[in-house]
């Protein structure tokens, strides 16, 4: 189970005041969207986080004071009532690959054995493929249903392939916030695609595996082509060359 936007923070100083600026509000209307987006994604056959609830917040503490913030003043990066709220979530794993590397080296070899065994395979090399596999896979049916995750990264995949954050995640009908994103979905295809490349490379890393990443790149592009990815992209046919 996992919580997002428990906690009140500008950056700088930590709880919320409205002299600091409103960065790390997460709203309401925010919430309600990525649960609406992870049922979505369920529904193509993405593997995605499981909505669980969404708890709209009656007042903030103010940070030192105590004081109680009212919602009038607690407004969003556009000035509009923020309608803050605390999103729950559920995942079958609880790491997500950017946190892989920082894990001290028992707790990791730990965390990989689970990982073998939840997925079925006996080595850290095949788990890399089986995840390379599974994330092609939901790649690939998010762009073939003509929708693209500007959040691609280590941070947003757990170990077992399931995404999570879609703060930033177009669909056609579910268009984000920054107009900037909604235009030119080929464009954001490529630019995703670069972010799981990273993503692999990262994976391929904190495993400390010998296997090359051409060939975790191969396990992806095949099942990303064969889920009704966009081959023609740019992305495509230069990794396609690298792997």
């Amino acid at each position: 189970m996992f919580a997002k936007g428990c906690g009140w923070t500008n950056g700088v100083l930590p709880g919320w005041s409205s002299e600091l600026g409103n960065l790390g509000i997460f709203n309401g209307k925010t919430a309600l969207r990525e649960v609406r987006i992870a049922q979505q994604l369920h529904t193509f056959g993405l593997r995605a986080i499981k909505p669980i609830a969404v708890w709209k917040y009656e007042w903030i503490p103010e940070a030192g004071t105590g004081r109680k913030i009212p919602l009038s003043e607690i407004l969003d990066l556009h000035g509009k009532p923020s309608e803050p709220a605390l999103f729950v979530y559920a995942s079958q794993q609880r790491y997500r690959v950017c946190e892989l590397s920082m894990l001290s080296e028992n707790h990791r070899r730990d965390v990989i054995v689970e990982l073998l065994a939840n997925m079925e395979v006996q080595s850290a090399e095949e788990y890399a493929l089986a995840f390379a596999e599974r994330l092609g896979t939901s790649v690939g049916l998010l762009h073939a249903a003509g929708g693209h995750n500007y959040a691609a990264s280590p941070h947003n995949v757990f170990l077992d392939g399931t995404l999570l954050d879609f703060e930033f995640l177009f669909l056609p009908g579910e268009v984000t916030e920054d107009s900037n994103i909604n235009a030119r979905p080929e464009s954001w295809m490529d630019k995703e695609l670069l972010g799981w490349w990273e993503t692999l490379r990262v994976l391929q890393l904190s495993l400390r595996s010998d296997l090359e990443i051409s060939a975790i790149l191969l396990a992806f592009f095949q099942e990303y082509s064969a889920c009704g990815g966009r081959t023609e992209l740019d992305m495509c046919r230069h990794f396609g060359k690298l792997a």
